[in-house]
């Protein structure tokens, strides 16, 4: 096989992706589906959970402000421990007798 021939047999095998991927590769998208929300105005709303602000401290790469934020559900009464920018996890005792201690200053 010549270079000339090789050059002519890759020409075609890009030629037929392009036009493989200009036939299939330009599908429209779907559509979102409408979702209805309904507004709930705050004096309306009941209050569920009971926030505390714990403290605040810097973490992060910038040294970005974090909130240390107690949560207490009013209904369950259950307590939550949540942090800014991390997550929240639940108060309970641990299978192994160890327990979380909660003090205050």
């Amino acid at each position: 096989m010549t270079y000339l021939q090789m050059f002519k047999t890759l020409g075609a095998m890009i030629l037929a992706g392009v036009l493989i991927m200009a036939l299939f590769g330009c599908e429209q998208k779907p559509q979102p589906k409408e979702i209805t929300v309904k507004r709930v105005e705050a004096e309306d709303a009941p209050v569920r959970f009971e926030i505390k602000s714990a403290g605040k401290f810097h973490a992060g790469y910038n040294g970005n402000v974090r909130e240390i934020l107690i949560i207490k559900d009013k209904e369950t009464g259950k307590e939550y421990l949540g942090i800014t920018g991390v997550g929240i996890t639940e108060f309970h005792t641990e299978r192994h007798g160890k327990t979380t201690v909660t003090r205050e200053e």
